[in-house]
């Protein structure tokens, strides 16, 4: 027969882990909201050609392998300048954001990203995706644009990347009305 007392201990045990749980799922929840939010301002800034706000959305090694926040948003710059004669962003959106996954100290998932293009021929939409890493458990979140790579190819440049990421094969740009 089972005592009141081990029957309380098993309630207040199984309390504990399903409250546990629920406030897990609740955090990634909240990472995948602030994600895409993160993602529309970093489009944003891109689009209003802030590009001091841009790079704070990019994965800091990248910004120090472009050689600093200065040298990047002279990239940057010169980029979009030599961009305009031949396309000009008119739009850019996000779909949903893939599961939230915990590796190591960070958290990482993937968002799909589409941009619609003006170019002399007519209007043309591209669908990327990019890699959402948090190092703060899900309060400010980089991206990557992953372009045409593979996790593998992702994997060389960025290690710490998760093996568990879905990479969606990337899609060919076409032309919209």
């Amino acid at each position: 027969m089972i005592h009141l007392r081990t029957l309380s201990s098993i309630f207040g045990t199984m309390r504990l882990f399903f409250t546990s749980l629920l406030m897990f799922v609740a955090s990634f929840s909240f990472a995948q909201n602030k994600v895409k939010e993160q993602a529309k301002l970093m489009a944003k800034a891109l689009l209003q050609k802030d590009y001091t706000s841009y790079i704070t959305y990019t994965y800091p090694s990248i910004v120090k392998e472009m050689g600093g926040k200065e040298k990047m948003i002279l990239a940057i710059e010169n980029q979009m300048k030599s961009m305009e004669p031949t396309a000009q962003i008119l739009s850019i959106d996000f779909g949903q954001p893939s599961s939230v996954i915990q590796e190591r100290e960070e958290l990482q998932c993937t968002i799909p990203q589409q941009m619609i293009l003006q170019t002399p021929q007519g209007k043309v939409q591209t669908q990327s995706t990019l890699i959402g890493i948090s190092k703060d458990e899900g309060n400010h979140w980089y991206f990557v644009d992953i372009g045409d790579r593979d996790l593998n190819a992702v994997r060389t440049s960025l290690p710490n990347i998760s093996r568990k990421l879905i990479l969606p094969k990337p899609e060919p740009p076409q032309f919209v009305k």
